[in-house]
């Protein structure tokens, strides 16, 4: 199960950390607590951080889709770091990279992950 703690918080931007399995049993549950958070919140900057995510499944790219959908609707960005390698490579193989064109994506440690365009983050930083 995954878990999810609103890190830090201003008027500027929110940090939701996850922790845990991000998976098809979990996603539900965290899908409503996102747009909750959103709609209560108003989000215009949300940073999701996925560093303590043990492993995620193709239903965690669902939830981000529609989290992206509900920032963007809002003329806010998403920002989501702590992406590890198979994260990211599902992302790409999903071909849903185009999706993500303009989110900031940072990967765990020293390399960052732009789901397949590592050269983009550079850019966006």
């Amino acid at each position: 199960m995954v878990r999810a703690v609103v890190d830090d918080t201003s008027p500027e931007r929110t940090v939701l950390k996850l922790g845990g399995r991000f998976d098809i049993n979990s996603a539900p549950k965290l899908r409503r607590d996102f747009l909750k958070l959103a709609r209560e919140r108003g989000l215009r900057r949300l940073e999701i951080n996925m560093s303590d995510v043990l492993c995620a499944d193709t239903s965690c790219i669902a939830v981000m889709i529609e989290v992206l959908r509900a920032v963007r609707g809002r003329g806010g960005e998403l920002k989501i770091s702590g992406v590890n390698e198979n994260t990211a490579r599902m992302i790409s193989i999903s071909q849903l990279d185009e999706m993500f064109e303009d989110v900031i994506i940072e990967g765990n440690g020293k390399d960052s992950h732009g789901f397949g365009r590592p050269d983009r983050n550079q850019r966006a930083q």
